[in-house]
């Protein structure tokens, strides 16, 4: 009887491995086919100060279920999940902090511990494939003002839109050289016409060129306008306020393809090729005509 339960015993062993490892399959060939898509989005718009902050999160949420994202050494956000595709509407990215802080200030109407909020994420495909997208991120706390008596500069700007705006948060960015280094968050006025305050601590006079400033409203840059009398010389203590701006609706940008292609000089090192800095691309090198009786190129 030992002797004869033994072939059975190894015919059910054998029968028992290969239904398991038929479940394996069938398991596995379902784990494939929904693997988690991979998203790298980089930020634009974030202060300085606050590039590679691994102590804060950045969150996706609205075109896929809340999740976080890996910071990468070059400042992009990697997300993985299941549905993430080219063109997919909703997607929003925070960047909150883990923990509330006492000394910022946040924007009226924000969220809670949201530092910056873009509510606009265009998903596409760079030139492998892969899925990337920009976040134009608008800022919505500050640092505490400056004390007086440690000296700061304020440059106040008076707005004017083309219809009443009832949206919030309502932000705005100078766009200056040097950076004025701190956004407007809590504007003053009415929905036709509000004033955005920058305050800048200084400790001696600093020249600036102010070209034009960016209105954000509910994560998105909405409104964009050109400052008058944007050269002007900051001093510690003084107010300065600019002529009125009448701000006009920024043109959302979209890739009609879906792929966007990022391409620097360096990229450009064929053989006959240059970066053309209108483009952003790489074309073929002009070919200069040689010069005349001189037997060469010039």
């Amino acid at each position: 009887m030992k002797r004869a339960s033994l072939p059975l015993a190894l015919a059910v062993c054998a029968l028992a491995l290969t239904g398991l490892e038929g479940c394996r399959q069938a398991r596995r060939s379902t784990r494939v086919g929904g693997d988690a898509a991979t998203l790298k989005v980089t930020m634009a718009t974030l202060q300085a100060e606050d590039l590679g902050r691994k102590d804060w999160l950045y969150e996706i949420s609205g075109c896929t279920p809340t999740q976080n994202g890996e910071l990468n050494a070059d400042n992009t956000v990697t997300f993985k999940a299941v549905g993430l595709k080219k063109g997919l509407a909703g997607c929003q990215l925070r960047v909150k902090l883990i923990q509330p802080l006492a000394n910022v200030q946040f924007a009226a109407g924000s969220e809670p511990n949201v530092l910056y909020w873009s509510n606009s994420m265009e998903i596409t495909q760079d030139a492998t494939g892969a899925l990337t997208s920009t976040a134009t991120m608008q800022q919505l706390y500050i640092h505490p003002i400056p004390d007086p008596q440690h000296g700061r500069f304020q440059v106040k700007v008076p707005v004017k839109f083309p219809t009443p705006e009832p949206g919030t948060p309502v932000t705005a960015r100078l766009v200056c050289t040097p950076d004025v280094g701190l956004d407007a968050i809590n504007p003053e006025g009415t929905p036709d016409a509000l004033t955005f305050s920058f305050i800048e601590k200084i400790d001696a006079e600093a020249a600036f060129k102010c070209t034009k400033i960016d209105i954000f409203v509910g994560g998105t840059l909405k409104y964009e306008g050109d400052v008058a009398g944007g050269d002007f010389t900051a001093k510690p203590d003084a107010l300065l306020t600019l002529g009125d701006v009448a701000v006009h609706a920024v043109a959302p940008t979209t890739t009609p393809d879906g792929v966007a292609v990022s391409v620097e000089a360096k990229e450009c090192n064929q053989e006959g090729m240059v970066f053309d800095t209108a483009t952003r691309s790489c074309v073929k090198k002009p070919v200069v005509p040689a010069a005349s009786g001189s037997g060469s190129a010039a």
